[in-house]
């Protein structure tokens, strides 16, 4: 089972994901990709009936953002790649 292999993989203290993020659109306003976080185990991995039944993520496109952006990053929004059109 997946759950098996992950659990023997890990343990804790051990980083599981690195978070990067893009300072700016590339190209032409020049953005770079940065670490911005490890998630890292703090504890062992646990199953949770509660959790498989009760806990959901809601995952929203990039262009929910678009309101937020500088302006001059409106423009080279097809850059980024997460357009609602062509996820």
């Amino acid at each position: 089972m997946w759950y098996d292999q992950l659990k023997d993989a890990h343990s804790v203290g051990d980083i599981i994901y690195e978070v990067h993020a893009l300072t700016a659109p590339t190209g032409e306003l020049g953005g770079e990709l940065v670490k911005i976080a490890d998630i890292k185990l703090l504890t062992e991995l646990h199953t949770s009936q509660w959790a498989d039944q009760n806990l959901y993520f809601r995952h929203k496109g990039l262009y929910w953002d678009f309101k937020y952006w500088p302006r001059s990053w409106r423009k080279h929004e097809r850059e980024w790649n997460f357009h609602k059109m062509n996820p």
